[in-house]
């Protein structure tokens, strides 16, 4: 499987989605600068300041793909007045239950439209079953309807989970 791949996206020309390296540490430092609050209490379901996101010991672990964890981000490509900047990251946590993965997703506030959440979490998808994993699981808050539907819309089942408003959706690969 190619691990580097160039797609196009209307409103960003190319942009690159590739395995996450130790060297992006400075661009995730960038990235989490430019998230909202709301995007954070959607992804970690509850606010965790910037400080928290981003203190080196936390990044070098996020930034360090293992057999156990796996990342990719998307960045667009630097242009004349721009540098290199990370738009979206995804990740596969390799469960304790063999062959099932949880995924996760976070998109910048500003790149946050539905083609380029749905690119990454098919390159999840994908990169799932190439790791041999039977089963991809994911929780959002159920104020997420966004993140949600595009997961339904990709085959993912959902179900609501009555302790704290989660809703879990589990794709079979």
């Amino acid at each position: 499987m190619h691990l580097e791949r160039t797609v196009e996206v209307t409103g960003f020309s190319k942009l690159k989605l590739r395995p996450i390296r130790l060297d992006d540490e400075s661009k995730m430092v960038e990235f989490h600068r430019c998230l909202s609050p709301k995007t954070i209490c959607l992804r970690y379901f509850g606010y965790i300041g910037f400080d928290g996101r981003t203190s080196h010991e936390g990044l070098v672990r996020v930034c360090t793909n293992t057999a156990e964890v796996y990342s990719v981000v998307i960045e667009q490509p630097a242009h004349p007045r721009s540098s290199v900047r990370i738009l979206a990251v995804g990740r596969l946590v390799r469960t304790p239950e063999p062959y099932v993965a949880t995924f996760d997703i976070l998109i910048g506030d500003e790149a946050n439209i539905p083609k380029l959440a749905k690119i990454l979490l098919n390159r999840l998808v994908d990169l799932g079953r190439a790791f041999r994993f039977k089963i991809l699981v994911g929780k959002f808050l159920d104020i997420d309807q966004e993140a949600i539907n595009l997961c339904r819309s990709l085959d993912f089942a959902a179900q609501d989970l009555t302790e704290e408003s989660i809703v879990q959706v589990l794709l079979k690969l």
